[in-house]
């Protein structure tokens, strides 16, 4: 049973406004809770003595604590949840980026484009895991998940392949 679950001695009026206390919130005290229902000081009296003899205030911290958990609960689960999708969202992203890089016209690359598109993929897979290193692809990689490396060094090699070809076609332009 719950702290703030009628107590066996309690009678109902008493855990009537024993509830009403109890659901009033953080700024909560006796005489809010008359001032609400419209009741005048002497009732307040009565509440008092129920207060201290069912034990009230412990009652509602234990309440209070009981429905920060689940808050806190809530929030992280939300928060896997988003982090789940982002992944998904990187992942699906990665691998539209590396079959993309396979199967270009050279000729028609945007290089600032491809790189952009991997650096949102990497980015996005790297903030939903926590990872907290900054990483750009022109740059160094330093991580220590053995995927991540992988697949940041296909990313490399892929976008410098892609950038060389391109910038060699703009030079033999010129």
């Amino acid at each position: 049973m719950s702290d703030w679950e009628k107590l066996t001695e309690e009678t109902e009026v008493s855990y009537l406004w024993f509830s009403r206390y109890r659901d009033y919130g953080g700024e909560r005290s006796l005489v809010k809770v008359c001032q609400k229902y419209d009741k005048k000081d002497n009732y307040r009296v009565q509440l008092g003595k129920w207060s201290k003899q069912h034990r009230w205030p412990e009652r509602v911290a234990a309440y209070d604590a009981y429905l920060d958990e689940q808050k806190r609960t809530t929030l992280e689960n939300e928060r896997l949840q988003m982090a789940r999708e982002h992944i998904a969202v990187a992942d699906k992203t990665m691998e539209a980026y590396l079959r993309m890089l396979n199967a270009l016209d050279m000729e028609k690359v945007n290089a600032s484009a491809i790189k952009g598109f991997g650096e949102f993929a990497v980015k996005t897979k790297r903030d939903a895991l926590g990872v907290v290193e900054e990483h750009k692809i022109s740059g160094d990689i330093n991580v220590t998940d053995k995927n991540a490396e992988r697949i940041a060094a296909e990313i490399m090699e892929l976008t410098t392949k892609a950038l060389a070809v391109r910038d060699g076609e703009d030079n033999a332009a010129e």
